[in-house]
């Protein structure tokens, strides 16, 4: 059995542990983090977030640079707050096939 090296364990994602509150105010992003194993906390830098998503930094600041995800300057390098997160989790995808369209008619 091959085990990933920053994969968390099953007993690590049942420890971790939510308020009412906070599964009221945050259900999605509570979800997410239970099953990583991870903690819900104020805000969170661009590092942490790609850990929640299990990508790479870049395509975290490429999401913000290209205006996809709006990013917030908080203290201590803080790029997101729980509601962010939230908020980017319950928002619908887009219909399959469907793509936005460029100017000039060019896809």
């Amino acid at each position: 059995m091959v085990l990933m090296k920053n994969a968390p364990k099953e007993s690590d994602s049942l420890a971790v542990n939510f308020t009412a509150e906070d599964l009221k105010l945050y259900p999605c992003l509570c979800e997410v983090l239970r099953r990583r194993g991870l903690p819900l906390l104020a805000q969170y830098t661009t590092a942490e977030t790609a850990r929640i998503f299990d990508c790479d930094i870049r395509v975290i600041q490429e999401r913000i640079h290209s205006g996809k995800w709006p990013a917030r300057d908080l203290p201590k390098r803080g790029r997101f707050l729980s509601c962010d997160l939230e908020a980017f989790l319950q928002t619908p995808l887009p219909a399959p096939g469907k793509t936005e369209k460029r100017q000039g008619g060019q896809r």
